[in-house]
């Protein structure tokens, strides 16, 4: 997870509250798909097309993504229309949003929580390094462990490997030159046609970590 700072709704979202002020996110009118169209693109451009859970890239494909409502609509009908309560989250089965269901998290996308609770590694797992970051990762099922989700662990440990091929270096590499870690990050964190490059943020927090690690 990384954290996402929230932008203004969409004006589409606005008006259609405006004009339907009694109305929740399951009694869309009309044209209920213009509506969940501009809520999901504006997700998009400020999470740089990246699923708020697991950092897959999102919104390249048909139904790769979804409206995700962090407290579930079904439990919390009276923020099913805040849009501070919306986020985009990939469609993989076995996590994230498919994983979450109707379950509340314990740390939201939202909270600064997200960049000090969540250890991720370059083996491709991830850490809770509290109760609450231990339970978020248990709901979303986001690969404290193999056995937990290895398909996603899998993808993570080879995108962290993909990444220092591409940029002709090492891990070793980065541990004797604070320098080069600086510009790799620097890379990583480079926006391009609005979007993020898949997982950058964990890539970027694993190095660091592992870095720290062995200083």
């Amino acid at each position: 997870m990384q954290q996402i700072i929230k932008g203004t709704e969409p004006t589409e979202l606005t008006e259609y509250k405006r004009k339907n002020p009694t109305h929740r996110y399951d009694d869309l009118g009309d044209d209920p798909e213009q509506i969940r169209l501009a809520i999901r693109q504006a997700c998009l451009d400020e999470q740089a097309y990246l699923c708020t859970y697991c950092c897959r890239q999102i919104g390249s494909k048909d139904h790769d993504c979804m409206n995700e409502h962090i407290l579930p609509r079904q439990h919390y009908p009276q923020h099913s229309f805040d849009f501070n309560n919306i986020v985009a989250s990939c469609t993989t089965k076995g996590c994230c949003d498919d994983a979450k269901e109707n379950q509340e998290i314990s740390i939201s996308p939202m909270s600064p929580r997200c960049e000090t609770e969540f250890k991720f590694n370059i083996s491709g797992t991830i850490t809770g390094l509290t109760n609450d970051a231990k339970q978020t990762i248990d709901v979303l099922k986001l690969g404290d462990s193999l056995q937990q989700n290895q398909k996603l662990v899998d993808i993570r440990k080879q995108a962290i490997a993909n990444f220092l091929f591409s940029q002709s270096t090492t891990i070793d590499d980065l541990v004797e030159d604070d320098e080069l870690l600086t510009l790799l990050v620097e890379d990583l964190q480079q926006i391009t046609e609005g979007k993020l490059q898949p997982f950058a943020p964990i890539i970027t927090k694993a190095l660091k970590n592992w870095i720290n690690g062995n200083k």
